[in-house]
């Protein structure tokens, strides 16, 4: 028997906070050694997730931390797979780099992310003057190397994900986390912003959709970040399609491995 069971000493748990910058919560000005706690034992909790992969990124950019829960919370009624606890009480343990939200190759996916969360006008009609629509069914083709590999009985393997950002799936959304989800927020906001809202659309259902040309220069941000996240399982010459408005616009694609398959 473990001594903290023994003696009635709950484990340890050290996990992972993200803190967007726009968060206006317990954890907006903490500290590395800082113990922050909530006003009351009770509704919000400060989250502690046990993976990277599990964290969910509603708004960009931010803050990672590593964290020790000091008060756990009472974390009755959460699913029996949760990868996450609630706490009333952490302890900051030091800041970490952004890329661990982002995969194996997150330094490189930052770097699309921040030229995405960066995009002009001008660079929005190059992108799309120079999309290939074919990169689309590479893209489609990578979401389900991610759903054949990342669940035990994929559930949507094999369809058309041209349109996908996210899948449910047993160990993250992505194979890059949530990078797709804030690259498409990030271009998505950039638009809003520089055409006054006239770059969206609303579909038959009321949801808004970016227009034609911003849409063609998010989804070369889209295909850039999947060449990069299958760099090892893509051809040299899918890699060249999927990457082909980046480089025609950055240069050279920011992988961390020149060992492309040929």
């Amino acid at each position: 028997m473990m001594l903290s069971k023994l003696f009635g000493r709950r484990e340890e748990v050290v996990g992972f906070i993200y803190v967007a910058d726009s968060n206006q919560g317990y954890l907006k000005n903490a500290n590395v050694g800082q113990i922050i706690q909530t006003e009351k034992k009770g509704a919000p909790w400060i989250v502690v997730d046990h993976c990277l992969e599990n964290i969910v990124i509603a708004k960009w950019p931010g803050t990672l931390w590593r964290a020790e829960v000091k008060d756990e919370a009472k974390n009755t009624g959460l699913l029996e797979y949760a990868k996450y606890t609630r706490a009333n009480a952490v302890k900051i343990i030091e800041r970490l780099p952004l890329a661990l939200l982002l995969g194996d190759f997150g330094a490189s996916i930052l770097k699309i992310i921040e030229s995405a969360g960066s995009i002009d006008t001008g660079t929005a009609k190059k992108l799309s003057s120079v999309f290939n629509p074919e990169s689309l069914e590479i893209y489609s083709k990578g979401w389900n190397i991610f759903g054949g590999t990342k669940n035990v009985d994929p559930p949507f393997y094999g369809r058309n994900h041209q349109n996908s950002i996210a899948m449910p799936g047993d160990e993250g959304c992505s194979p890059i986390n949530s990078a797709f989800k804030i690259i498409y927020s990030q271009v998505f906001d950039r638009a809003k912003e520089l055409t006054g809202g006239k770059a969206l659309l609303t579909d038959d259902e009321g949801c808004l959709l970016l227009d034609d040309e911003w849409s063609k220069a998010c989804n070369s941000y889209l295909c850039a970040a999947m060449a990069v996240a299958y760099q090892e399982k893509f051809t040299e010459n899918e890699i060249a399609v999927l990457s082909k408005g980046w480089v025609m616009t950055y240069g050279e694609l920011p992988t961390n491995s020149n060992n492309l398959k040929g």
